[in-house]
């Protein structure tokens, strides 16, 4: 509830210092902050608001009016599907689309973790099923052998994890928005029994590849970050 009415208040602000700049512009509408919005609906949400700047500029390039040619919409270029499923009703509004990216987002980090022996999030897997679908992801257990696939994760790492886009020769192809069979929902394992399988066997030797080392050094960066704000704490009370 709390997260709820901060965004209403946020979003409130927001409106308001608009409406103030477009007051003292006359040469064009008012600019929305970004930032500030992906601040707010990464903090209702519980994402990181890099992340969701990242997949917006991988997306779409930042453009809310961005149109695919396979139908995907707006700024985080959500299929038309997608957008009925996460409660968008205009999709080119990047306030509603960026909201219904979040949820898409919340929901697929909640299927991450029923697929994980231990409940972890595996930030590749939920990057690759934003963009193929959590089905294809499924069937080949982690990252689809998809050139579209393959090539946008790595975008949108290299862009969250280093903020600017991969090398060149790293480019996904010229292509933007979902695959055609992204709107498949979330599907959870079979049974109970799989996951304690699962858990039970022995994890398979793997060569760390790109998407690994990448999602270490944010996961470093991340535990740096929580250290800090504790012993930051920690100090502001013994004082």
């Amino acid at each position: 509830m709390k997260r709820l009415v901060a965004l209403g208040f946020v979003l409130a602000l927001m409106a308001a210092a608009a409406a103030a700049g477009y007051g003292q512009q006359t040469l064009g509408p008012p600019v929305l902050d970004m930032r500030q919005l992906y601040q707010v609906v990464g903090y209702i949400y519980d994402l990181d608001p890099d992340l969701l700047a990242a997949i917006a500029t991988a997306e779409s390039n930042n453009n809310p009016q961005a149109v695919s040619p396979k139908g995907a919409q707006g700024l985080m270029q959500l299929m038309p599907d997608t957008a009925r499923r996460y409660r968008v009703d205009h999709p080119f509004d990047p306030v509603e689309n960026v909201l219904g990216a979040a949820r898409f987002l919340a929901g697929l980090r909640a299927w991450s973790r029923l697929q994980a022996p231990y409940g972890e999030v595996d930030l590749p897997a939920v990057i690759a099923a934003y963009n193929a679908g959590t089905g294809a992801v499924e069937k080949y257990r982690g990252i689809p052998p998809y050139e579209e696939t393959q090539a946008y994760v790595r975008k949108v790492l290299w862009l969250y994890l280093l903020g600017q886009p991969p090398p060149h020769r790293l480019n996904p192809m010229q292509t933007s928005g979902h695959a055609t069979y992204e709107a498949s929902p979330p599907r959870l394992p079979a049974s109970a029994a799989e996951r304690r399988a699962a858990a039970a066997a022995p994890p398979k030797p793997q060569s760390r590849s790109i998407f690994d080392q990448l999602a270490e050094i944010r996961r470093g960066r991340e535990r740096a970050k929580a250290k800090e704000t504790a012993e930051r704490a920690e100090l502001h009370i013994n004082n």
